[in-house]
């Protein structure tokens, strides 16, 4: 089993294609709305801005401090924008952008800091301008979506990390697995030669010198037959029974050798 990561390649690309087109539905809506043709230029500006620190981020994720400095930037320029005409409540949508990317790169209480600072950004201009129950009910909605979008990102990224952590576990048991089947191989491999080496030593020791002496009878035999056929009756039956042995003996070892059979001691 080969161990493969979960590309994040093309859905790294579709939401940044996504956030890019909300970024761009949400800097027309303002455009649109900017009902004060000074405040056009410092809406491109901070969107501007806001634009190239979010991709710079999505694209090149800074770690640590970094990260921190660059989301409290990012944060700063959408509070901006907000406080300059509140009325334009679809700029609380950045703060949905920003709640995803923390998300990307956050977990646990440092997530949740940075949601509820998130949350605050959002109600403090909409309650300067519009009062305070107004002003909270109206940053009820995309405050929601932070929480709910980072909430989700979350469990997400937690989810992903127990599946690789399942992966790898499995291609770390299938290695071990085949290891062991390796090693078996090679035991078997070992005992095999270490048996085979046990019979040749029986062999040699037990069955060749029983076939030199039935050589060695049937060289007396040849000898005595014409001058004591007593003598070579006997050496006769003396033959038989070595030859007996020998074939009882080598039938017990080819019975050995033979694959599935018992090691004897």
């Amino acid at each position: 089993m080969l161990f493969v990561t979960p590309s994040t390649r093309t859905p790294n690309r579709l939401a940044s294609g996504a956030a890019g087109l909300i970024l761009l539905a949400e800097f027309g809506q303002v455009l649109a709305s900017a009902q004060r043709p000074a405040l056009i230029l410092p809406y491109v500006l901070l969107h501007v801005g806001f634009a190239g620190f979010f991709f710079f981020q999505l694209l090149r994720p800074a770690r640590g401090f970094w990260l921190h400095v660059s989301l409290a930037v990012q944060a700063g320029l959408v509070s901006a924008i907000l406080f300059l005409n509140p009325e334009i409540g679809t700029v609380a949508a950045l703060f949905v952008l920003l709640s995803w990317l923390a998300a990307r790169a956050l977990s646990g209480p440092t997530l949740w800091i940075w949601l509820g600072a998130f949350a605050v950004l959002i109600a403090l201009p909409f309650m300067v301008y519009l009062g305070p129950l107004t002003g909270l009910a109206r940053a009820l909605m995309p405050i929601a979506g932070c929480f709910i979008l980072g909430s989700y990102i979350s469990v997400h990224r937690g989810l992903e990390a127990d599946q690789l952590a399942r992966l790898r576990l499995l291609d770390e048991l299938e290695r071990t697995h085949q290891q062991l089947r390796d090693y078996s191989a090679q035991a078997g491999d070992v005992v095999a030669s270490e048996e085979r080496d046990r019979l040749a030593r029986a062999l040699r020791l037990t069955v060749m010198p029983t076939l030199d002496q039935i050589a060695t009878t049937a060289h007396t035999i040849d000898a005595d037959l014409d001058r004591d056929d007593a003598s070579a009756a006997q050496a006769l039956q003396e033959l038989q029974t070595l030859t007996r042995n020998a074939l009882t003996e080598m039938r017990r070892l080819i019975t050995l050798l033979r694959p599935g059979a018992a090691p004897t001691a």
